[in-house]
């Protein structure tokens, strides 16, 4: 897998800021900056495993004074593998495939509505010049406590400065 350096990290997550920020244009330069600085993501896995083990554990241990201690704590421990290859750089998860750059809030799962939480750079990949920005908008329904998701749209949004 491609390491981003430090440098490279920062810069990225200053650019996507300035991408995101209000408006309704942004600046071509700095789109360019990012679709030449962000490395493509490597190919997901259509395949993904996730696991949840929950169970006590103890931890024992001498303290100076006391004598023999042991603390005794209900622990859940979650493991994934596969399927997501996003890059993490900053508060973003960034996944670019030639043409598209799409950009979303790493905590956007822990929200009910994850509407304008994420976008996308569409760009020419031949010439690398951006073509529009568009931003994410859930489809969800809501029915008396439940609320259900069930997908996602992106809207048009900022176009080149």
């Amino acid at each position: 897998m491609v390491r981003i350096s430090l440098e490279d990290r920062l810069a990225i997550n200053a650019l996507v800021d300035a991408l995101v920020a209000d408006g309704d244009r942004f600046d071509t330069a700095q789109a360019v900056e990012l679709i030449t600085k962000l490395p493509v993501s490597p190919r997901s896995s259509p395949f993904g495993f996730s696991a949840r083990v929950s169970g006590e554990g103890t931890s024992q241990g001498y303290a100076a004074g006391i004598g023999n201690t042991s603390v005794t704590s209900d622990e859940t421990k979650t493991f994934t593998a596969g399927s997501d290859r996003r890059w993490r750089i900053g508060g973003y998860a960034i996944e670019h495939k030639p043409g598209l750059i799409e950009i979303s809030l790493l905590w956007e799962d822990t929200l009910e509505d994850r509407t304008g939480k994420a976008c996308r750079l569409t760009y020419d990949p031949a010439s690398r010049q951006p073509i529009a920005m568009l931003l994410a908008r859930e489809l969800s329904v809501s029915i008396g406590p439940l609320f259900v998701t069930y997908g996602r749209v992106f809207d048009a949004w900022k176009r080149p400065a």
